[in-house]
């Protein structure tokens, strides 16, 4: 699970709206 969001990364850096959803995503994790 954590390789699959992480692959997102790359894609983030291009788009700010991206890390914003990976950001909730690791706040859920806690």
């Amino acid at each position: 699970v954590v390789n699959g969001k992480y692959q997102i990364v790359p894609s983030a850096i291009n788009s700010p709206e991206a890390l914003i959803e990976i950001t909730k995503e690791l706040s859920k994790q806690k």
